[in-house]
């Protein structure tokens, strides 16, 4: 799992990160990253001067570039949960969440952010208020096209925590955040149904897409048995006995999951009753060709547009 973390300065991102590591994350910090050249540089570390020097690294090797070095470092070294410290710049964002990764951003009021960096008082923080919310407000929307952008990148965030709270507060957050969130893989069983060379498609009252007629695994059913009853669920009919036949295993994004939700979908083909109709959840039945690929979820079209390829559907 790849997280990586935006937010306001003071408001606790450190403090989310060491609760991360605790939790198994490795943790890349982009900070220590621009430390680093302002150090070889000889130049003096304060806050102005990071912001001078990251936006310099953004402007010479690309928009991307402090993410990308901590993303290409942990796959390096073989990391598998990540946590990057921390994102400033929208395109960082979208490199981010094109790898997979999950935005997180944590804010606080500004009274309270000011309070926390005086006690920590690293030697980017010694500053007034006055100079505390003019840093923040040009961070925030820098003009410079290679500069800081933190309100853009807040607001692609998948998951805010206002932490205005105790650290245990914060934590249990955090915690929640990890349990939306943490990579789950459902298991569904599918009829693909085809006649007069289009596919049988379903949608439940509780979907705004279709779907193939099948479902869910429950505890201790074999992906026929979930088939069968599933089947019967939805179309009121049996499936006649020894006909179920694997036409096809894939996997896709599961529709309208909130985090990392992969889908595990075999599909069959299977003798039923011509005569079946649609039952319990089920409030509507469409014939679809490869016209409709825009109709259905990703695994839906993929299966469209490989039984096209099989000369099997319109």
């Amino acid at each position: 799992m790849i997280i990586g973390i935006t937010g306001t300065d003071g408001a606790g991102k450190g403090t989310a990160v060491e609760y991360l590591k605790t939790r198994g994350f490795t943790h890349y910090s982009a900070r220590e990253f621009i430390v680093a050249e302002i150090e070889q540089q000889e130049l003096p570390i304060d806050r102005n001067q990071m912001r001078l020097t990251a936006n310099e690294l953004r402007r010479t090797f690309g928009n991307d570039v402090v993410i990308k070095k901590a993303y290409e470092r942990a796959e390096h070294e073989g990391v598998q949960d990540v946590v990057i410290e921390s994102l400033r710049a929208t395109a960082e964002a979208v490199y981010l969440k094109a790898q997979g990764g999950i935005l997180l951003a944590v804010d606080a009021s500004v009274a309270t952010r000011y309070s926390r960096v005086q006690e920590r008082r690293s030697v980017s923080d010694q500053v007034t208020y006055e100079e505390f919310t003019a840093h923040e407000a040009l961070e925030k929307n820098d003009p410079d096209p290679s500069g800081m952008q933190k309100a853009k990148v807040m607001e692609m965030a998948d998951y805010t925590i206002m932490n205005d709270g105790t650290v245990e507060e914060l934590e249990i957050e955090v915690e929640e955040f990890l349990t939306q969130f943490q990579p789950q893989t459902i298991y569904k069983s599918a009829l693909v149904y085809i006649k007069n060379r289009q596919v049988l498609f379903l949608r439940s009252k509780d979907s705004d897409t279709a779907y193939l007629p099948g479902g869910k695994r429950e505890q201790g059913e074999s992906d026929e048995q979930a088939l069968v009853r599933e089947v019967k669920e939805e179309l009121s009919v049996e499936i006649v006995p020894g006909t179920i036949s694997l036409m096809k295993e894939l996997t896709a994004a599961a529709y309208g999951k909130i985090g990392p939700v992969t889908l595990e979908m075999k599909c069959y083909s299977a003798d039923i009753d011509e005569e079946f109709q649609i039952a319990n959840e089920i409030v509507e039945m469409m014939w679809y060709t490869t016209n409709d690929t825009d109709k259905t979820s990703e695994a839906g079209k993929e299966m469209l547009l490989w039984l096209k390829e099989k000369d099997l559907i319109d």
